[in-house]
């Protein structure tokens, strides 16, 4: 059996290997960002959660910009653009 001090401690030792940080609440984690910044050099992105698809699309394409992912998002368009008009039919319908 693993204590939840033991999984804490393995998950602190991994921390230099992460490629970038992502802060979803500056006002909880810029500061820790930041100290990884300034003690590990690892760059961090301030992206807070979004709401709805398309900027569910536009979060993640910036997420894959901060770690210079050539990423190609023309399937997620349509899959978004399709589901988005399903989804504004039925609030049409809802009226």
């Amino acid at each position: 059996m693993i204590r939840q001090s033991e999984r804490k401690s393995k998950e602190i030792s991994q921390l230099p290997e992460a490629a970038s940080n992502l802060v979803v609440y500056p006002e909880l984690g810029l500061a820790s960002t930041e100290f990884l910044q300034e003690m590990l050099g690892q760059k961090y992105i301030i992206a807070s959660l979004p709401y709805g698809m398309q900027n569910l699309l536009q979060w993640l394409k910036k997420i894959a910009l901060s770690l210079d992912m050539q990423t190609d998002f023309t399937e997620l368009k349509k899959d978004v653009s399709y589901n988005q008009e399903k989804f504004d039919t039925a609030i049409f319908k809802l009226r």
